[in-house]
């Protein structure tokens, strides 16, 4: 398979990914209360959060070690055997782990939840393993068939249990067996121990195939970078929330996110072909490039951001009514908290190259300053502004990693690696979008303004040579097109 295929299948994976579970929540916030849609909300969230604690970077050396061992059948294949059992202890914890977190959750839940709840997360846990498994082999065909398997089986399914029994164990029941449904049918046919030269491989592993000290050093880094970034960016703060509002103002919250994270996803959209190519640019001595390429790509974010923001605050009490049903068009004050966060995740790539530079330690510590003012911000503003606080502990901690990253490049690689024209501009459309929106005034009014700002923006951004960002991006476009096209 072509890489360029193996590229079209895994971002295929992902947007069906998120795609199917974005519909799943619209489905289920129109056909069940909205305590049951919080309560599963926290229930998915123990299901996730247990998966990546209980992985403990088992899922990360798959996609890493697997590609160089595939030429090497005896080493494959202790590998494998070794993988096999260690699968098989991390599906038990994390049962064990998925009943606690859902003790944790809510201890004067009856064992039916937990229980339900301990099924999703072992089923999770399963399925990314054997996602990782199928990346290391790259077998992304059946990562992406697996997606599609595991999202229109689990939409079926927790529509169908919405309509007959619209409780959370039920539910979570339903979200395990779409997961066991889509492994059958997509599992790899993988033998853990098979012979080889007339031997059994399990007999003569001794190891893991690999150099021991290596894999466990990269397993940890990438277990705590992964449960970092799950913490940070999805919705760690759920736990305060529930423990001070309770399951509808969840649901509330989690409906804005849902509709916030679909603009992050359009705005990361193209960082997974950004980063490989400022790789090559640096480690080929081509430093001025790269950082050239770098604040052209979030030039590009920074507008992208900039316009969906204004969208947002525009239009986000209807999406929310349109999608999602009227019980959660009061979520329209947290979505257009969470509308200002967008600007600060178009510095994916300044992020890329501080990661090439620190081989990853710096970006550790942001992720962890993250999570701690996160939580901290959550635990002492909820209590005061409900679900708001949370939006605005989020906006904070997302706030000053982008700060903080924005200057840690402008020290190491100097000012051209930051647009800042484009920055202060997108920043005050933004903020004046924001504040247009709290205003008591009729919605001929807000569209216009918005559109003025969004003309504003479009003329005012420039790329690093001061042509028009737009016009920029229209050249390069037609340039692409093939002689003789329309």
């Amino acid at each position: 398979m072509s890489l360029r295929g193996d590229s079209l299948r895994a971002a295929a994976a992902a947007i069906t990914s998120a795609g199917l579970r974005f519909a799943l929540f619209a489905a289920l916030a129109r056909l069940a209360p909205t305590s049951t849609v919080g309560a599963f909300a926290l229930a998915q969230w123990v299901a996730d959060m247990s998966a990546m604690v209980c992985s403990l970077g088992l899922m990360a050396i798959a996609p890493r070690f697997l590609p160089e061992l595939r030429d090497d059948p005896l080493r494959l294949h202790q590998f494998l055997a070794h993988w096999k059992r260690w699968r098989r202890a991390l599906l038990l914890l994390a049962a064990i782990a998925g009943t606690l977190g859902s003790i944790w959750m809510n201890s004067k839940a009856e064992w039916s939840v937990h229980v339900a709840t301990a099924a999703w997360a072992t089923a999770a846990t399963a399925l990314g393993l054997q996602t990782a498994l199928l990346t290391g082999f790259q077998r992304f065909d059946l990562i992406l068939r697996a997606n599609i398997w595991n999202g229109v089986t689990a939409l079926l399914f927790v529509s169908i249990t919405a309509l007959i029994a619209p409780q959370v164990h039920y539910l979570s029941m339903a979200m395990a067996l779409a997961v066991l449904v889509s492994l059958w049918l997509c599992r790899l046919p993988v033998q853990a121990a098979p012979s080889i030269a007339g031997r059994n491989t399990a007999e003569t592993a001794t190891g893991w195939g690999v150099d021991v000290a290596t894999l466990k050093a990269f397993a940890f880094n990438s277990w705590l970078m992964a449960l970092l970034w799950a913490l940070a960016w999805s919705r760690g703060e759920l736990p305060i929330l529930n423990h001070f509002e309770g399951p509808e103002q969840v649901a509330l919250f989690s409906a804005a996110t849902v509709l916030a994270g679909g603009a992050i996803q359009f705005i990361l959209l193209g960082t997974a072909a950004v980063g490989p190519h400022l790789t090559r640019l640096w480690f080929t001595d081509r430093h001025a490039e790269a950082i050239r390429t770098a604040q052209t790509a979030m030039s590009v974010q920074l507008l992208i951001s900039g316009l969906l923001s204004l969208f947002l605050m525009l239009l986000g009490s209807h999406l929310l009514n349109w999608i999602f049903g009227g019980r959660y068009e009061p979520a329209y004050s947290t979505l257009a908290i969470l509308a200002l966060t967008l600007p600060a995740f178009s510095t994916a790539a300044q992020s890329h190259l501080l990661q090439i530079l620190s081989n990853g330690v710096i970006n550790r510590n942001l992720l962890l300053l993250v999570v701690a003012v996160l939580m901290i911000s959550a635990w002492f503003l909820v209590p005061q502004l409900g679900r708001d606080g949370a939006a605005w502990a989020r906006l904070l901690a997302i706030g000053l990693y982008a700060v903080a990253l924005v200057g840690l490049c402008v020290s190491k690689f100097g000012w051209s690696v930051v647009p800042a024209r484009n920055v202060s501009g997108v920043l005050m459309v933004v903020l004046a979008s924001h504040w247009v929106e709290t205003l008591d005034v009729a919605m001929a009014f807000r569209a216009g303004v918005s559109a003025t700002l969004a003309g504003a923006m479009l003329v005012f951004m420039r790329t690093a040579e001061g042509t028009s960002l737009v016009q920029h991006l229209i050249g390069q476009r037609l340039a692409r097109q093939p002689k003789g096209s329309t």
